[in-house]
């Protein structure tokens, strides 16, 4: 029985076969391909010198997508897993093991960053009075010097030099023996009170000169020793310090801390002022002037176009997924019957 013949094609048909086959051998040609890319970028960049950023959207649409991604979208159960998986390569990564602290921050870099710290003087003096006011800083000065004053007297060796004092101290310490332990924590409270007292006054004192500044060289002296002392340590050996296990945990933990922060008006805030700030700058701006202002150029884009397209595309190519791509976006407008009456009008 002879095989049934191939139904015509339509030129409908014919015209789809004929642009997805135009297509498929420009992408699979290197020089084809260059030069496609060259052409969509070139004609990409004749409109953006001429086009606006407010002629191409508003700041209102923007907001929109911003606030979709960063306060409404809800992130997948699987986040929290990537960030433990991704914790564990970085703390075991190799790179830690031949990476000094210096590196990262080199010794000018970190001195730049004190003097700027140091030039805050109303943030320390918040932070200073706020610490200096705090029960928790008066406790540890309070038992500092108690300890301290509890200590020189019973190593002084002045006592020594002045007639009768040892006997003295020794019929003290015996006096207070016989009294038993109420007298004796009797006058470690008194002595504890007068220092609390005492600490206030002295405080303040200090809280001042740090204010002024007055010890700014000394700070800045000390923190800058203290960095060129361990700068040469490795990466590395803060694995000691930040098991894999509390790295997860610290990123988690973030992670859980963004998922509320961004929910907070203040990021909403952040969000639509950095927005307008940027339309106030460039909205009137050509959007190639704008990209070029920002470091992106025709060379750049043409470079990164470049480095993914052939790979992408050749992949998709092997998998025979890039030629059904293609035809499933052409088809739509040749089975809609255009075609047809277009090459109809022109045989008419």
């Amino acid at each position: 029985m002879p095989a049934k013949k191939k139904p015509k094609a339509t030129p409908a048909q014919a015209l789809l076969d004929a642009h997805v086959a135009f297509y498929l051998a420009r992408i699979r040609s290197e020089e084809g391909l260059a030069a496609l890319l060259v052409q969509w970028l070139d004609l990409f960049l004749e409109e953006a010198a001429t086009l606006t950023l407010d002629d191409a959207i508003s700041r209102d649409t923007i907001k929109a997508t911003a606030r979709t991604y960063a306060i409404e979208l809800d992130p997948g159960p699987g986040i929290p897993e990537l960030i433990g998986e991704i914790a564990q390569r970085l703390h075991a990564h190799p790179v830690h093991d031949h990476t000094e602290l210096g590196e990262l921050l080199p010794q000018a870099r970190f001195e730049d960053l004190l003097a700027y710290a140091l030039a805050q003087r109303s943030v320390r003096a918040r932070l200073v009075r706020g610490f200096v006011a705090s029960p928790l800083y008066e406790q540890i000065v309070s038992e500092l010097l108690y300890n301290g004053i509890r200590d020189y007297l019973a190593r002084s060796t002045a006592a020594s030099h002045i007639p009768g004092a040892r006997s003295a101290l020794r019929l003290g310490r015996a006096v207070v023996g016989l009294a038993g332990g109420a007298l004796e924590r009797a006058a470690e409270d008194s002595i504890k009170q007068y220092i609390a007292r005492s600490v206030g006054s002295v405080s303040e004192r200090t809280a001042q000169s740090l204010i002024a500044g007055a010890h700014d060289p000394a700070l800045f002296d000390a923190a800058a020793a203290s960095w060129r002392g361990i700068r040469k340590t490795r990466v590395g050996e803060l694995r000691q310090d930040l098991s894999a296990l509390e790295l997860e945990e610290l990123f988690v933990t973030l992670y859980e801390w963004w998922k509320q922060l961004r929910q907070t008006p203040f990021i909403a805030a952040m969000i639509d002022a950095g927005i307008d700030g940027f339309f106030d700058k460039y909205g009137p701006t050509p959007l190639a002037e704008l990209l070029a202002d920002i470091g992106v150029d025709r060379a750049r884009m043409l470079a990164e176009a470049q480095r993914f397209a052939p790979e992408v595309l050749s992949r998709l190519d092997a998998q025979g997924r890039l030629q059904d791509l293609l035809r499933r976006g052409l088809a739509p407008f040749y089975e809609s019957g255009e075609v047809e009456a277009v090459l109809a009008t022109l045989k008419t």
